[in-house]
């Protein structure tokens, strides 16, 4: 029978001082106020209006048992400081904000969002408020802004919007970099440029009128309200209404949507210039021929919205992008910095890979102690649970991680993808895990994306998609394998994921083709936008490490689980179609390897400066060369 998991808190009657640190903390903070017995009970402590040294009961075999304290002791995590861009409380008499609160409600008039009108009999009207933010943005420098928002959890199906017409799609982060690499291969401009209030722009078109309060500080007639006539922030339709008003007027234009990417957008004009261009809400990524035909369509734009154009792309949506010679470098040096910032650890000491070395949370053996489905999770030195204010401070910093690991970082998609799936139940050791992986990124804040124009010598307008593909079999105690994708376009790295397949695999070249079949899905889509925009795109070209895998997928076979048969017969149509080749590559070789296990220091070192610097394999160089040249 399993031991019972009991909540791990943090003891403030400690006899011993954290050395070398200046840290101290607030004790009104009333998080702190509670201090868990040994019995489980809780007792509340008054807080003092004074500020103490912090101090933690320490372990002798290890120092950083508490999530508030690192090994060397010489930090503390205090999720109280931990920053966010919204404002809870504001000084209404600041005149920033009341400038802030102003300029909106003026918004408001000159785009005739709303009419005061006579609450109509049997109506209630859904009440409004303020969403205050204040943030330092590299290219707007620092930004008080004040919304005025619908509470749009307090609609009703059906009567105040369309269940069917709430969805607003947008460009995913796969082709933002695909047009980076379009980009980086033409030598064309990439601009960046943003619509000021966005969603004020579309008006509401839903048959039955919305009716809101104004926030109390708007003066309103008495038994009066305002009737909606454009979407404002907070309604659950405004996203969807905005994007089919800027599609509009992008197909006014002269723009072409794409069939495969209903954020992707192009034009041609007679000279043969053209631009492409990515729509994330209001946020527009332009690539275009030349700075002419930029500047015509911002002109043209600004017929229709505010537009503010802040030139050659330095950062879009949190990735800073660094112009070069031949290219464009993608990082977030600014984003991981803050980050360390937040959890104290940005004079911290470094590590070389970022996960615990010799530790046991990838592979795990059955034991008898693991055999109760109940507690299907894995043994760990240290099961005690986070309490509720740690257990969000590791959600937050796991959310980070995962936010650089699918923009900048594959080198961490291992880790992330292990963190990620503890949140809901986050132990010490996954605690340990964190800290240990901030430190990495400590050690690799250097680590980015580079671009590079004519990486395989190939004609201008043609683009090579090749791939790598690997698994690592029934990894974890649930059993389900982990699927490594890599996916390059003219050697630029475009796509990486490190997966959990939902079907258990009952061999590994079973999960090796679940593998495959979900880095073909994922090229042949970046295949269809390529060709959507008119260029020349050869056979797919995949290195896959199984060799059972590649006979089979030559041969006639069959699997008695579907999920897995489906596969086999889908990847077959696809070689037999002549759409991806695949051949063999050797497991020291397969840079997708790094994506599905931890691996150790020198090997992983080895297998990151290949995966992001592309380091071409010398015994691959036929197969690409027959990729290049397929019909």
């Amino acid at each position: 029978m399993s031991r019972a998991k009991k909540k791990y808190t943090f003891e403030k009657e400690v006899n011993e001082k954290i050395a070398g640190t200046k840290h101290s903390l607030d004790t009104t903070d009333p998080r702190e106020a509670i201090r868990v017995l040994n019995t489980g009970e809780t007792k509340r402590i008054e807080p003092k209006k004074r500020e103490v040294p912090i101090t933690v009961k320490l372990n002798k075999r290890s120092q950083y048992k508490s999530p508030y304290v690192t090994r060397s002791g010489r930090t503390v995590i205090n999720p109280k400081r931990y920053l966010h861009a919204v404002v809870n409380k504001i000084d209404y008499n600041d005149p920033g904000w009341i400038k802030s609160m102003n300029a909106e409600l003026e918004k408001f008039r000159s785009k005739d969002v709303y009419e005061e009108v006579p609450i109509p009999t049997g109506v209630k009207p859904i009440s409004m408020g303020w969403v205050h933010t204040e943030k330092i943005d590299s290219l707007k420098g620092v930004v008080r802004k004040s919304r005025c928002v619908v509470h749009g959890n307090r609609q009703k199906e059906k009567l105040d919007y369309d269940p069917f017409s709430v969805s607003s799609p947008v460009i995913d982060l796969v082709t933002i970099r695909l047009l980076t690499i379009i980009g980086c291969e033409l030598g064309m401009t990439i601009q960046h440029l943003d619509v000021e209030s966005a969603y004020l722009n579309a008006s509401i078109t839903h048959s039955n009128p919305i009716y809101v309060f104004p926030p109390k500080s708007v003066p309103l007639k008495k038994n009066h309200c305002w009737l909606l006539k454009r979407s404002v922030y907070g309604l659950k339709q405004s996203g969807f209404e905005w994007y089919h008003t800027i599609k509009r007027v992008l197909e006014d234009i002269g723009f072409n949507q794409v069939l495969h990417n209903d954020g992707l957008f192009h034009i041609e004009y007679e000279e043969g210039s053209v631009i492409y261009l990515g729509l994330y809400v209001d946020d527009i990524l332009m690539v275009g021929s030349s700075q002419k035909v930029i500047d015509n369509f911002v002109d043209q734009l600004r017929d229709h919205f505010e537009v503010k154009v802040f030139g050659e792309i330095s950062n879009y949506l949190g990735i800073e992008f660094r112009k070069t010679e031949s290219g464009y470098i993608l990082s977030q040096e600014k984003f991981l910095k803050k980050l360390l910032k937040d959890f104290k650890l940005d004079d911290s000491y470094g590590k070389n890979i970022p996960w615990i070395p010799n530790d046991k949370y990838e592979k795990v053996a059955i034991i008898r102690e693991n055999v109760n489905p109940e507690n299907d999770f894995e043994k760990v030195p240290n099961e005690t649970l986070l309490d509720p204010d740690a257990k969000k401070l590791y959600q937050s910093g796991v959310g980070s991680l995962l936010w650089a690991a699918t923009n900048t970082r594959p080198d961490i998609s291992v880790v992330v993808n292990s963190l990620g799936s503890k949140s809901a139940n986050p132990n010490v050791h996954d605690y340990e895990k964190l800290i240990y992986c901030l430190r990495y990124i400590k050690n690799s804040m250097g680590y980015h994306i580079e671009y590079k124009r004519n990486r395989l010598n190939i004609p201008p307008k043609s683009f090579v998609i090749e791939c790598f593909s690997d698994a690592s079999f029934a990894p974890g105690l649930d059993r389900k394998s982990i699927s490594g994708t890599l996916i390059y376009v003219n050697g630029n790295l475009v796509q990486w994921a490190t997966k959990k397949q939902t079907v258990i695999a009952q061999s590994s070249a079973a999960c090796e083709m679940l593998a495959l079949n979900y880095t073909m899905l994922k090229a042949i889509e970046i295949k269809n936008n390529l060709m959507d925009l008119g260029f020349e795109v050869g056979k797919i070209h995949c290195h896959q490490d199984n060799q059972a895998v590649i006979k089979v997928l030559r041969n006639n076979y069959c699997h008695p689980h579907r999920p897995i048969d489906i596969c086999y017969k889908f990847l077959r149509q696809l070689i037999n179609d002549k759409v991806f080749s695949i051949s063999y590559v050797k497991t020291n070789d397969n840079y997708a390897d790094c994506m599905t296990k931890c691996l150790s220091r020198a090997k992983f070192k080895a297998f990151v400066e290949g995966m992001i610097k592309r380091l071409d394999l010398e015994d691959n160089q036929t197969s690409i060369q027959n990729a290049i040249t397929a019909e």
